[in-house]
């Protein structure tokens, strides 16, 4: 779970940072983490059982601050292009793994998936020639 400061919630940038600093000492110091979740997160489509989630599924920042944490750890503040994050590690739930393994495992393949396309993509060029100027795109694009 996290409470997520977001960068689009109409505060300044300098207010979020000072709010998301509120937050982990608040966290910090024993404040429960759902009513700092409900009073602060600007996630509205997290589940009350957080985000389960493999390798190569979020913001590679969330991504690593969160498995490095132990069960029932909280991470310092972690800037991301969404926002300010304040992660807690959940213990992982057996039963909840096992009933949605199919979708974790098309998660994980997914991401592995489009992980190898990029990696293809960065050694592919595509360079144009005359040929390529004579070309009318307008005959190329049809609503039919």
């Amino acid at each position: 779970v996290h409470v997520l400061i977001s960068d689009s919630n109409g505060f300044s940038d300098e207010k979020n940072k000072e709010t998301a600093e509120k937050v982990l000492k608040l966290a910090r110091s024993g404040e429960d983490f759902d009513s700092l979740i409900a009073n602060y997160s600007n996630d509205y489509s997290m589940t009350r059982d957080g985000y389960y989630f493999t390798y190569g599924y979020m913001l590679p920042e969330i991504e690593e601050a969160s498995f490095k944490l132990k069960e029932g750890e909280i991470s310092g503040i972690i800037e991301s292009e969404n926002g300010y994050h304040i992660i807690k590690r959940l213990p992982k739930d057996d039963e909840y793994m096992v009933k949605n393994y199919t979708t974790l495992k098309a998660q994980y393949e997914s991401c592995k998936f489009y992980s190898l396309i990029d990696k293809q993509a960065e050694s592919v060029s595509v360079k144009g020639n005359d040929l390529l100027e004579t070309i009318n795109h307008d005959l190329l694009v049809s609503d039919k």
